[in-house]
């Protein structure tokens, strides 16, 4: 271990150094998403007024926002070259730093010429810090500590802590006081992350203090180019601040985005004919290749968040809670709160799957993630219908597409990281977690690039593309499915089954679903996402429990739940057939027989089915948590665990006693 750690000396017993790192990452993300946040809203808001912001078209204002997230992702890449070759990791982070917080501080200027110089500081600032901070986290640990995995998932804590408060703090400033203030908020921040760092940065000891080793010579040559690109660099940046040339927002962001895949698509044909790698890692750069893809549609929907659903939040949501107006920026609270309840879930179920050897594939994960995100947008078509019919609508349509977002994220992001660790070429690891931000680089551009196709003429155009957006998410998730299969790396067919079930269920209710009543319509809404989830949840909650591992009783009990899961879902569609002959009641509000049977059935269902779930999911969790921490223990342990806890069984062939876990009888040999 790079850095010596005693057990007083630790930081939630890890080396203490991640202190230091943690509350870095916190106020940095707490700038990053409190700025994001605030800026479509301010590039399109009304030059006059109380507030007034730069009054630009959605399509301007998207095509910039979609060309800030790529670029703060993009320039990762060659911040880690610098800092791998040129300044060290910890050097690389402060001046970052310090560059980030410049570039809030300039955005709080108030003066419209200073906003493209803010978004420049901030990128290369990010670029500095971000891939860097996260390196010097895998530099606290020797090779063998089994603390490392943890490590980053305590690490990843202080980004949901960060974006809360940025969320928190800038938007209200931002919204309600002036853009101004939102934007020195963000500074503010910084400004802390800046001097804890500074003051604290020797309990990260030599983690990541000095470059790669290399001779003086080539050392030399390295600061010369790179001197001379920083030159040239700045001279592009200089003029064009100084209005010599001027751009197309819209066909720079294009163009950005051609460039991106083409870097991208040459490096992997580099890799699979170029590269001199065998048969094995050829197969491993296809799959790579195909969640590369699938990370960057992912990413063009998840960092809608900030851009056309922070408009439709802002121009067709109701955002009154008993009667107080909240700043538009808090309803993206709901993503890292979302995080935080359902990270350790994700990683429990993934965990416990794997020790019944029915882990999906890398690419099943992704398919789930990307599927969530189409059913997201789905319920962002049926909000615009909504507000096409009525408008505002209701907040709850913005909290659910988030909250089924995150879920997405967490079946794809970490997959994603590790997918990208472990089947890369041993050669090309380094340059292989460049191109995964490059992923994130391609979906924030076609992020601002969607966002502005679908708001270029209100809510008549948002329809298009959402629907737009679900198809091209299925079909990248269809074909994942598919290749997982072939390169015969799938694993978890019954899982694959419970979910296509689930799936039907849910295409039946929106098949069924009432268009033209927002409460009903709702309550159909949250029945599709519980149709899809909750096969999956029962099945995973079924092995927490340790039902599921005697045959019968397992099977058993998995079609109970199904069963439940079926008529929960059923028997508001039976109410809606017997409401179809009262087809001059218009609303579900009205007090009428029909509407009130089937009002009254989801007042009664609903909740019983939501109860139901909550307890029995919260309770075996904690048993889980606290009784077979697996997520937390060394493998040795985990064995250990599994020897005491998992109860013996008889074999249905020779009725002799074997280990519960167990698949073939040593006694008899046969399956069971």
């Amino acid at each position: 271990m790079n850095q010596a750690s005693t057990p007083s000396d630790t930081f939630f017993g890890h080396p203490v150094g991640l202190r230091t790192l943690f509350l870095t990452e916190m106020w940095e993300r707490m700038s990053y998403y409190g700025m994001r946040a605030l800026l479509v809203l301010y590039m399109t808001g009304a030059v006059t007024g109380f507030n007034p912001g730069l009054g630009w078209t959605s399509i301007e204002a998207q095509a910039i926002y979609g060309i800030y997230v790529g670029m703060v992702y993009f320039v990762v890449i060659p911040g880690g070259w610098l800092a791998d070759n040129i300044l060290g990791h910890q050097k690389a982070v402060l001046i970052g730093a310090i560059i980030i917080m410049l570039g809030h501080f300039t955005l709080a200027i108030p003066v419209d010429q200073t906003f493209f110089l803010g978004l420049i500081f901030v990128v290369i600032g990010t670029g500095l810090l971000k891939g860097n901070i996260s390196t010097i986290v895998g530099k606290l640990y020797s090779d063998d500590d089994d603390r490392r995995e943890n490590g980053y998932y305590v690490f990843y804590m202080a980004i949901n802590i960060g974006s809360t408060l940025g969320f928190l703090i800038c938007s209200y400033l931002g919204e309600r006081i002036g853009w101004h203030w939102g934007f020195g908020a963000a500074g503010i921040g910084m400004t802390f992350g800046v001097i804890q760092f500074i003051k604290t940065r020797h309990l990260l000891g030599i983690a990541g203090a000095e470059p790669n080793p290399m001779d003086d010579t080539r050392r030399s040559q390295l600061i010369l180019w790179s001197t001379i690109s920083l030159v040239l660099t700045s001279v592009v940046i200089i003029t064009g601040l100084m209005g010599l040339y001027t751009i197309n927002a819209r066909a720079f962001a294009e163009d950005f985005y051609y460039f991106l895949s083409f870097v991208a698509g040459t490096y992997f044909l580099y890799l699979y004919f170029l590269a001199g790698l065998n048969a094995e890692e050829k197969k491993s750069v296809i799959l790579l290749g195909l969640l590369f893809i699938g990370a960057a549609a992912f990413w063009s929907g998840f960092d809608q968040s900030a851009s056309s659903l922070s408009i439709f939040a802002r121009d067709y949501t109701d955002l009154s809670v008993s009667g107080y107006i909240i700043p538009i920026g808090w309803l993206q609270f709901a993503n890292p709160i979302f995080v935080v309840i359902f990270a350790p879930v994700f990683a429990g179920i993934w965990t416990q799957l794997a020790r019944k050897n029915l882990n999906p594939s890398l690419p099943i994960k992704f398919a789930f993630g990307l599927l969530l995100m189409a059913l997201s947008f789905i319920v962002m078509l049926y909000a615009v219908e909504l507000a096409l019919v009525s408008s505002p609508v209701n907040m709850r349509w913005l909290i659910l597409t988030y909250l089924i977002q995150t879920w997405g994220e967490l079946a794809l992001s970490p997959v994603g990281l590790a997918a990208f660790s472990r089947h890369s070429p041993k050669k090309y690891v380094g340059q292989m977690f460049g191109l995964w931000f490059t992923a994130s680089a391609i979906g924030g551009v076609l992020a601002g690039l969607l966002g502005g196709d679908a708001l270029v003429e209100g809510l008549a155009s948002i329809s298009p593309v959402f629907g737009f957006m679900v198809r091209y998410y299925v079909i990248i998730a269809i074909a994942l499915i598919v290749v997982s299969f072939l390169i015969g790396k799938t694993r978890g067919g019954n899982m694959v089954k419970w979910i296509g079930f689930g799936a039907i269920i849910g295409t039946a209710v929106f098949q069924l679903a009432v268009k033209n009543n927002e409460t009903v319509l709702f309550s159909w809404i949250i029945s599709v996402v519980f149709a899809v989830a909750l096969p999956l949840v029962l099945f995973v909650v079924s092995f927490l429990i340790g039902k599921t591992r005697g045959g019968k009783e397992g099977s058993g009990l998995m079609k109970k739940f199904l069963k439940l899961i079926f008529w929960f879902t059923a028997i508001p569609w039976i109410l809606h057939i017997f409401k179809a002959g009262f087809s001059d009641i218009p609303r579900a509000t009205n007090q009428k027989v029909g509407d009130f049977l089937y009002v009254a059935a989801w007042v009664f269902t609903f909740p019983l089915m939501m109860g139901f779930c909550a307890i029995y999911a919260f309770f075996s969790s904690i048993r889980w948590i606290f009784i077979h921490p697996y997520f937390i223990a060394p493998p040795e342990t985990i064995d250990k665990w599994i020897d005491e806890t998992i109860e013996d069984k008889k074999c249905q062939f020779c009725a002799e006693w074997i280990k519960g876990d167990a698949l073939i009888c040593r006694y008899c040999g046969s399956e069971c």
